[in-house]
């Protein structure tokens, strides 16, 4: 994790994404580049997985991404710890399964993914 935070790997996502979500309100494209993380750092349930295989492998992603999310804050310094809260549990209800479904988050992993490597 703090590997992958450390790169800068994310740096200009979680900062478009930020910028985004202080425009629009809520955190949705902040939560994308967390779940796009958590992606490349959690194994990923394989077809056969039983469903309660996959709900657990689905929760430790939602753990990583949120993370992840944790250290990028702290990474920028530039919050003041009320935001960080703030921010923070506005991840958490972005992540949560009812939204994700609502929104839905891995159909951009690719494009979020090839613009990083730019």
């Amino acid at each position: 994790m703090a590997d992958a935070v450390a790169s800068g790997r994310f740096s200009e996502l979680w900062a478009e994404a930020d910028a985004s979500d202080r425009a629009e309100g809520g955190r949705q494209a902040t939560w994308r580049v967390c779940d796009t993380a958590a992606y490349e750092l959690v194994e990923y349930p394989p077809d056969d997985a039983s469903p309660e295989e996959t709900a657990r492998i689905e929760a430790t992603r939602r753990r990583v991404g949120l993370c992840f999310a944790q250290h990028m804050l702290a990474a920028d310094g530039g919050e003041l710890p009320r935001s960080v809260i703030r921010i923070t549990d506005a991840l958490s209800e972005a992540s949560s399964p009812e939204t994700q479904e609502t929104y839905g988050t891995h159909e951009t992993h690719e494009t979020q993914l090839e613009r990083s490597d730019e």
